[in-house]
């Protein structure tokens, strides 16, 4: 069995703003019917899955993090890359990422993130990395976001 995540205070306080902006916005897109989420403070794998009214459901994962700040790309730890990739054979996984640095959220499936992953020799081997181009941006951060965001970053 793999590694389950913990946070630190910090890291959770963030992720836990981060994963309520997608869950809203993915309630008001209208095709899913249900979220589960683990909320029992446990580390987890994953931070969702959408039951949609039609078509599979999907795990979800949300990173509250900015860009590369020399690099238009971004990235998150290599075990944990190896995890989504297991989780997508059995349902997709979505990658959603809240970016203060750019304002914006973007996604990618595990399976656009596999055929654009991102290299530098300057960059942390232990970090799977990936060019924000595959992403699709689904909405600017409103000032009040951003300023949260600020204030638990």
């Amino acid at each position: 069995m793999h590694k389950k995540y913990k946070k630190d205070d910090h890291q959770d306080h963030l992720g836990q703003y981060g994963e309520a902006l997608i869950k809203d916005m993915l309630k008001k897109r209208g095709n899913v019917a249900c979220i589960y989420s683990p909320d029992d403070g446990n580390p987890h794998y994953l931070d969702g899955i959408a039951l949609v009214k039609k078509g599979l459901p999907f795990f979800f994962e949300v990173k509250c993090k900015p860009k590369l700040n020399h690099f238009y790309a971004t990235g998150f730890d290599s075990s944990q890359w190896y995890h989504y990739q297991q989780m997508n054979a059995i349902f997709p996984v979505y990658v959603f990422f809240v970016d203060h640095i750019l304002g914006s959220i973007y996604y990618a499936s595990v399976n656009t993130l596999v055929k654009n992953p991102f290299f530098n020799d300057k960059l942390p081997k232990s970090i799977s990395f990936f060019d924000l181009g595959c992403m699709t941006e689904l909405r600017k951060l409103t000032q009040t976001e951003l300023n949260e965001i600020k204030k638990l970053n």
